[in-house]
């Protein structure tokens, strides 16, 4: 992670009203407020699976985290699907023996494909990377698990553990209607598909144990590809903390399909902040402005109602937070408190593309007005000279020239480029992790 530390919540007297102490690399945190999720846990990973996954963890990392960098390389048996796949540590660890944080799952046995973003924890140096591929190892297991579990569900049964999920997620009671009526029309599409989504979910709450074991903390965001009886392809994502998902469509574009667990979208969805804030907040990303004291502020920033109490008997109206601030602070994860996954179901076409990414690559390109990328950056990471070819006689970007060249790419060269362009970048020095997709 980068070495700016976060800073808690800014007050006329800090040291008075202290936050919680943070846990981990604080300038990703977790929200610590004492809301726990109250629907049933998905079903327990035997004990002897978690220690065998921590011991297999250890023994794995000098494969893949030990390495400075992994070039892209393919992962055969998917059906209909071309995998890839590769990893660099970040400037400062290069050519140590400390591990890349980051780390990628992809198991044709169940299918699932994502990757994860480790976080050292107060324990051992070393935790972030040992949490991660902990994560990895034992979230294939619970999958299988709650699989078995909800393959027994009829419809009816099968809709009430999905609206249960989103809206322990949402956290708004008054969103069960809408909700309800997203989970009808994921079951109407086809009964299979809406089976896999709380197998998902519980498979990524289900590692949580064995995150915890590992004395780090990590993200994760997997995805499911399922094929329907009338021959249409959905991707189904589970994501807890503030890795990123991209499709690509056949003419080239990107966009992000997933929501970071960040401070700043729980605001959003909260309502806290305004159309007309975040655009002033957009235009400077690293000016504070003066946000209205409310206990979904405190939550996002770390803290609970008590926080909340000292700061109001302090007379305190507002807290000065930046649109960087709020967009770096993690309120979820694995490790900790259990933390309902978010659900992202996307039907992928012929010849598209998602691209998994952990944050070292998402927060270099990502635009977080649009939600979309630079191709150019990302996908070619060509030098100027290059790039010459891609313009017309008028100095303009060719767009038919640019998209044939792209969409000509292998998606491993496609990859390695992502990678490529976000190591070599100004922007952040963070471990990185992309695993990608193309549908045959």
């Amino acid at each position: 992670m980068p070495s700016e530390q976060f800073r808690p919540i800014p007050s006329p007297e800090p040291e008075e009203i202290p936050l919680p102490p943070l846990k981990g690399e604080n300038e990703r945190i977790f929200r610590l407020a004492d809301i726990k999720p109250e629907r049933k846990g998905p079903p327990p990973i035997p004990e002897a699976v978690r220690k065998a996954s921590i011991e297999a963890a250890q023994k794995r990392m000098e494969n893949v985290q030990q390495k400075d960098v992994i070039p892209a390389f393919e992962v055969h048996g998917f059906e209909g699907l071309a995998v890839s796949a590769t990893l660099e540590k970040k400037k400062e660890r290069l050519g140590t023996s400390e591990q890349n944080e980051d780390n990628v799952l992809i198991d044709p046995e169940t299918g699932l494909i994502g990757v994860l973003d480790g976080l050292g924890g107060e324990g051992e140096k070393g935790a972030g990377a040992l949490a991660s591929k902990a994560a990895e190892l034992v979230i294939p297991e619970a999958y299988k698990l709650a699989k078995k579990e909800i393959d027994t569900l009829d419809n009816t049964e099968l809709q009430k553990r999905l609206v249960e999920q989103q809206l322990t997620k949402a956290g708004k009671p008054e969103a069960r209607k809408e909700i309800t009526v997203l989970m009808e029309q994921l079951i109407e599409t086809d009964p299979n598909m809406a089976k896999e989504a709380p197998a998902l979910i519980e498979s990524v709450r289900g590692a949580n144990d064995a995150v915890n074991e590992s004395g780090g903390k990590t993200t994760a965001l997997i995805s499911k590809i399922h094929n329907t009886p009338d021959g249409r392809r959905f991707a189904l994502i589970a994501n807890v903390g503030d890795c990123a998902a991209y499709k690509q469509r056949e003419n080239g574009e990107i966009i992000q399909i997933t929501e970071e667990d960040s401070a700043l979208n729980s605001l959003k969805r909260a309502g806290v902040l305004t159309e007309n804030l975040l655009a002033q907040m957009k235009q400077d990303k690293d000016k504070s402005f003066p946000i209205p004291l409310s206990l979904e502020v405190i939550q996002a920033m770390g803290g609970g109602e008590e926080e909340l109490r000292q700061f109001e008997t302090k007379g305190v109206k507002s807290l000065p937070l930046s649109f960087k601030t709020l967009k770096r602070s993690m309120v979820a994860g694995l490790g900790g408190e259990v933390f309902e996954p978010s659900l992202t179901v996307r039907e992928l076409r012929k010849g598209e593309s998602i691209f998994f990414v952990t944050d070292g690559q998402s927060d270099v390109v990502e635009d977080p007005e649009t939600g979309t990328v630079d191709t150019r950056q990302v996908l070619l990471d060509m030098s100027g000279e290059k790039m010459q070819a891609f313009f017309d006689p008028a100095g303009n970007v060719d767009p038919d020239k640019l998209t044939k060249h792209v969409m000509s790419l292998p998606l491993k060269k496609r990859i390695d480029n992502m990678r490529s362009a976000a190591a070599k970048s100004d922007k952040k020095d963070d471990d990185i992790a992309i695993t990608a997709i193309t549908a045959k």
